[in-house]
Parts: structure tokens; C-alpha cells; sequence
């Protein structure tokens, strides 16, 4: 899922999650509409053939309850958006952002991330099907991916320390940040706006001109961090399982 899967106009995806799918031992689809209509064929037949459908969409699903299946509202995501050519802080040299990430970096890398997102709250943990163990390795997991893809992944240090890890995805004018997190016992200590900072220096280029990340609504920590760097909340997107009944 990504910031331009919600794009106006843009037409309805509905594909296999083979991850998720390996992840929790069950056939999980993917749905994504930028705004909601109704229950269509396509999406029928992957309700009708699969455990599990995972829809997101700009507005709130409008039932409760569908014969045959379990609904479960499975949170709320907010979007924000910075200004156009944001000014973020990057001038201190004790900060720096390792992009290769083998070796001692990797390890750090991994350990950072599991620290800093050991408290997040995804989707999965709306439904009780899916809630325990799994559901946090399934995200570090998908977390851990990203270095070995296309996206900008480093591990912030401060002072040679490792402290915060970053992933971004960079298409035409915009960065969306992935992931994002400062180690718990770095926080609140003014490390965060360097790590956007920090990539921001990195991919800030003519054509790159505008950053977006998010993040579940109850988040409001990190959403108070992105308010003092000036983003703005943009939109929301909504999560629905539909799970089909035994």
C-alpha cells in the first residue's frame, strides 16, 4: 500500500498478499479504492475465494455486518504532507545516514527497528484472529524487506551511536516515507526532525519536491513530531477485514 494507491480517480486494486498470506497461514487479499462504492464482482469473488480481505479505502466502509462473513473496522490511517521544497533541518555533523546496510549496520539496523516499533499498533491488531506473535513479525518482517528493494533505506547515528531507522519510496515529485523511528532510548531528545532531515538531503532534487508519511490515528506522538516540521495532515484511509465464516 502506498500513497499513490489512494490517488482520485484512481480505479479499484484487488490482488493476493502472498506475504501476509505465508505470514499468518491464511489467503489474504488486498483491496485498495481510493473512494468507496460497493461490494463489486471482483472484490465478491475474492471475499468468496479467500480467508481473509484486507480493504482500505478514503472513506468509511459503510456496513457492519455481511451474511457469511466477520466485519471487523480495523483502524484509520492518516496521511500528512509536507509543504512544497519543506526546509528541513540536516546541518549537524553528528548525524550522518548509513545507506549500506551490511554487517555491523544491518544488525543495528534490525535492532533499532524491532526497539522502536515494539509498542506500534497495525491493522492486525484490530482483529483477534490475526493478534499475537505473528502480528508484530509480520510487520518487522515486511519492515526488514525493504532493504533489499528499491527504497531508501539507512540507519541514522548520532555521535557514531545507532539511534533511528528510515525507509522512503521516491516517485516524479514526491518521497513517502515508509518507515520512520527513533530507538526508545533516543526519544523525545530532538533526534527525529534529523532523520527526515538526514533523507531529505538525500532525494531532495528538482524533481522532489514534496514529502508524505503516515501513520494509524492514535499515533499522536509522531504526529506532533510532524506538525513542528511543518506537515499537514492531508487524508485519511480506512482499514476493513472481511473474513469469511467456516
Amino acid at each position: 500500500m502506498s500513497y499513490w494507491d489512494y490517488e482520485p480517480d484512481r480505479p479499484p486494486q484487488v490482488s493476493v498478499s502472498k506475504a501476509e498470506s505465508q505470514a499468518f497461514g491464511i489467503s489474504i487479499v488486498r483491496a485498495n479504492y481510493s473512494s468507496w462504492c460497493e461490494i463489486d464482482s471482483e472484490l465478491e469473488a475474492a471475499m468468496q475465494e479467500n480467508d481473509l480481505v484486507i480493504l482500505r479505502s478514503r472513506d468509511v466502509v459503510p456496513f457492519e455486518e455481511l451474511a457469511g462473513f466477520k466485519v471487523i473496522q480495523a483502524g484509520c490511517l492518516v496521511y500528512w504532507v509536507s509543504e512544497v521544497d519543506p526546509d528541513f533541518e540536516v546541518g549537524d555533523p553528528d548525524y550522518q545516514l548509513v545507506m549500506n546496510l551490511t554487517g555491523n549496520a544491518l544488525t543495528n539496523f534490525s535492532d533499532v527497528l524491532r526497539d522502536s516499533f515494539s509498542d506500534y499498533k497495525n491493522h492486525y491488531d484490530f482483529n483477534p484472529t490475526l493478534n499475537g506473535p505473528a502480528t508484530s513479525e509480520a510487520y518487522l518482517n515486511w519492515a526488514m524487506s525493504r532493504v533489499d528493494s528499491d527504497a531508501l533505506t539507512g540507519l541514522l547515528t548520532f555521535q557514531e551511536a545507532p539511534i533511528g531507522v528510515i525507509s522512503a519510496v521516491q516517485r516524479d515529485d514526491v518521497v513517502e516515507v515508509e518507515i520512520a523511528g527513533i530507538a526508545s532510548s533516543a526519544q523525545g531528545q530532538g533526534h527525529y526532525k534529523y532523520l527526515i532531515g538526514q533523507l531529505w538531503s538525500m532525494v531532495n532534487q528538482p524533481n522532489s519536491s514534496q514529502l508524505v508519511i503516515s501513520t494509524q490515528i492514535e499515533n499522536q506522538n509522531v504526529q506532533s513530531a510532524w506538525n513542528k516540521l511543518g506537515l499537514k495532515p492531508q487524508f485519511e484511509i480506512y482499514t476493513t477485514h472481511i473474513m469469511r465464516k467456516k
